[in-house]
């Protein structure tokens, strides 16, 4: 009897979690819409470069474009067929799916065994990172539901659900090739819990369907040089010029958007500091891949954009920074990030409201739950068990 009443009380904490995540996110997403729809130009409309690519492929699925963007036909597809002019279904498509990636999100960390409190903030950092928002401001692309196969992916190799887990690629290689990424890690992963043998013939199994569609999907549209030495050459010139590194004073520039500060904000460092605390031995496998994620900065523009679908990585190991209770640590993450959030704000006249919109709520989050570390110390001498 006993056992019962605690599983049903067990089961409505989890609904009220679930509803709090909910009305957070909506609540959230609201805002930053609300903001961005009445204060700068363009909020929420098709732009040039890659939207507008997606955006014609949505009037016609199947016209061959330019590589690789003639590839990812999920999205488009999806939209094309929505009973809704085409800017309206890549609306609801796109904001649908970042309230999705935030549940789903929420549930990766409770099976990563976080707390309540802690979950909440990863999925507080999730929704705030300046790629998210830059997603409902450039609002015909197709990473938001990248995001959302990306974080199934990681879900299902979590859970060990291998079937489900091959429909998430094959869908996802339709929408874009980054999903590819959590192919090395399934395989690593596997090897943790069973021998080199079954790791390399269920890595095998799951790779060859997805290798097919990625092959016949090329073959239909038609083979491209994309993925070249030219392109890489291309690509490490463009971001070269974008950062001044040929003028006779050089500087990092800060608000441009092939800085890769810009993908995860102050959480880099608080990452950075948490990778020797990690307790989770999924957390500690996943790291093996952040370095294939990182080479897509030789074949990409927006570098902050490409380094974001490492959130179920970064984000995770962060949290473990708030477990802990060193005071000085906590202080000089408080100094950074006041210092980030100044200079960023310095930058706003230069490069817009915009600009303040993609950087800021992060940062702004990062420094509360820092300050909230602070108090939450001073003012109980013990630890409150949600925060651990």
């Amino acid at each position: 009897m006993i056992a019962i009443i605690k599983e049903h009380l067990l089961t409505n904490k989890k609904k009220k979690e679930l509803i709090c995540i909910s009305m957070g996110i909506i609540l959230f997403l609201s805002l930053i819409l609300l903001i961005g729809l009445n204060y700068i130009p363009g909020f929420a409309k098709v732009l040039v470069y890659d939207s507008f690519i997606y955006y014609q492929m949505s009037l016609n699925p199947f016209i061959t474009t330019e590589a690789p963007y003639t590839y990812r036909i999920l999205t488009p597809l999806i939209v094309y067929l929505l009973p809704f002019e085409n800017i309206v279904g890549f609306y609801l498509l796109n904001t649908s799916s970042i309230f999705f990636t935030g549940i789903l999100f929420y549930h990766y960390l409770k099976k990563l065994n976080f707390s309540s409190y802690l979950i909440f903030l990863g999925v507080l950092f999730f929704i705030a990172a300046p790629t998210v928002i830059y997603s409902l401001y450039d609002i015909a692309l197709v990473d938001n539901l990248s995001f959302l196969f990306i974080i199934l992916g990681f879900y299902f190799i979590l859970t060990e659900k291998d079937w489900l887990y091959l429909i998430i690629l094959i869908l996802g290689i339709l929408n874009k090739e980054t999903i590819l990424y959590t192919i090395p890690f399934f395989f690593i992963y596997k090897i943790e819990y069973q021998n080199l043998k079954i790791a390399v013939k269920k890595t095998f199994m799951i790779s060859i369907p997805v290798l097919l569609v990625f092959l016949i999907i090329r073959y239909i549209i038609g083979f491209t040089d994309y993925f070249s030495i030219e392109t890489i050459k291309m690509m490490l010139w463009d971001h070269a010029n974008s950062f001044n590194l040929f003028q006779k004073v050089p500087y990092l520039s800060l608000y441009t958007f092939k800085n890769p500060y810009l993908a995860f904000g102050t959480l880099w460092f608080i990452f950075a500091y948490g990778l020797k605390y990690i307790e989770n031995k999924f957390l500690k496998k996943s790291l093996y891949i952040l370095p294939l994620i990182f080479l897509q900065i030789l074949i990409s523009t927006d570098i902050f954009r490409v380094l974001f679908i490492a959130y179920p990585i970064i984000i995770p190991i962060s949290l473990y920074f708030f477990k802990l209770d060193n005071l000085k640590a906590v202080s000089i993450f408080i100094i950074i990030t006041l210092t980030i959030i100044i200079t960023y704000a310095l930058l706003i006249p230069i490069n817009g409201f915009l600009f303040g919109l993609l950087t800021l709520p992060l940062e702004i989050i990062i420094l509360i739950s820092l300050i909230i570390k602070i108090l939450q110390k001073k003012l109980f001498k013990n630890k409150v068990p949600c925060y651990t």
